[in-house]
């Protein structure tokens, strides 16, 4: 089937990024400043694969509801921050290189600051990789902003894979 793929669409942060430790490593910082009891990475990151929501983890670390929105608001401003975005690891680079000579990839992206992603594709040497960035700042993380995003790159379904790791993909 892979010899079929004439277009790749691939989303960044999971199939591409390892960005468990960005994450425990924001929830530790936030959770000290919040005044709640950090979680373990594993134990963290069981309750993000089941789905279960942030403010139930900060409702399970001792948080009062009222730190819950800067909480939130906080962590989502540092999801991006350039410091922070050194602990993403890549999980998949050879595989990256050889798909690259056999289809066109789009990396298809809801990150909300592209200047940032761009910066870390390049420091990570990955921006060659892709025919195409697909992402724009500010955008409200829904799954029509990449629908949007990848509709002038498809023109048919049948040799085209989006590869993702949540409900938006």
């Amino acid at each position: 089937m892979m010899n079929e793929i004439k277009k790749l669409f691939l989303d960044f942060d999971g199939p591409i990024l390892d960005n468990r430790q960005k994450y425990a490593a924001l929830h530790r910082h936030l959770l000290r400043d919040a005044g709640g009891q950090a979680l373990g990475a594993d134990e963290y990151w069981s309750l993000k694969r089941t789905r279960v929501p942030e403010t139930e983890i900060l409702q399970r670390c001792g948080v009062h509801e009222s730190q819950w929105d800067d909480y939130l608001r906080r962590r989502q401003a540092g999801i991006e921050n350039e410091e922070v975005l050194t602990l993403d690891e890549v999980g998949v680079p050879t595989w990256l290189v050889e798909r690259s000579r056999t289809c066109a990839i789009y990396l298809v992206t809801l990150r909300k600051r592209r200047a940032t992603l761009l910066a870390q594709l390049d420091r990570l040497e990955l921006l060659h990789l892709f025919d195409a960035v697909l992402s724009e700042d500010a955008n409200d993380g829904s799954a029509s902003v990449k629908v949007r995003l990848m509709a002038p790159y498809v023109n048919s379904a049948k040799h085209a894979v989006l590869v993702g790791d949540t409900e938006a993909d």
